[in-house]
């Protein structure tokens, strides 16, 4: 309140700048698989066009996984009831990105950390795949073990996001949270 920008809501249909944990867990219905059993509370920054108009996604994938194939899922901790996490780094690895991408997933090497170093072309790949603008948020992986609502008690992995180790002070490893949403590019 009083200090906000626009932004785009995923998951729990009540959420607002009030929302608790509480009212999180028990209002709302969802808009992610799985109704109200996933009333989680997702957002990103609201993306506009060169018109300034509002862009609503096509797609939305937020998902939780661990890549790392030498760290026994054992290891691998639960996020504590009442995370509260706002992506905070700008770099590739930690933080928020942007790039161009076709529907089958290819030209991925334009990734920038940026949103005004990206021009993404409109129209169809080859006539067929859809071309889309896509921002990406990897969230805090590694946890210190102290109130989870305050979101400096969270760091990313050293080294690689998808598998290296928590740093000193941060010895509980989670799984990583990333979300990759999706925009039409007009032609």
């Amino acid at each position: 309140p009083n200090a906000a920008h626009l932004h785009m809501n995923f998951g729990n249909t009540d959420v607002n700048a009030y929302s608790t944990w509480d009212t999180i867990q028990n209002s709302g219905g969802g808009t992610c698989n799985g109704g109200e059993l996933n009333r989680t509370a997702y957002w990103v920054p609201a993306v506009f066009d060169q018109n300034g108009n509002v862009r609503v996604p096509d797609f939305a994938n937020i998902y939780y996984k661990h890549d790392n194939p030498f760290d026994n899922p054992a290891n691998i901790g639960y996020y504590p009831d009442n995370v509260q996490l706002v992506s905070k780094g700008i770099t590739e690895n930690e933080g928020q990105s942007f790039m161009c991408i076709n529907e089958w997933g290819g030209d991925q090497s334009n990734r920038v950390i940026f949103i005004d170093q990206l021009q993404c072309p409109g129209g169809l790949v080859s006539g067929q795949a859809k071309r889309y603008f896509e921002q990406n948020v990897l969230f805090q992986n590694c946890w210190n073990g102290q109130d989870p609502a305050n979101t400096n008690n969270f760091t990313v992995s050293m080294y690689s996001y998808f598998g290296g180790p928590c740093p000193s002070g941060f010895p509980q490893r989670l799984p990583n949270i990333r979300y990759r949403i999706r925009y039409t590019v007009e032609p």
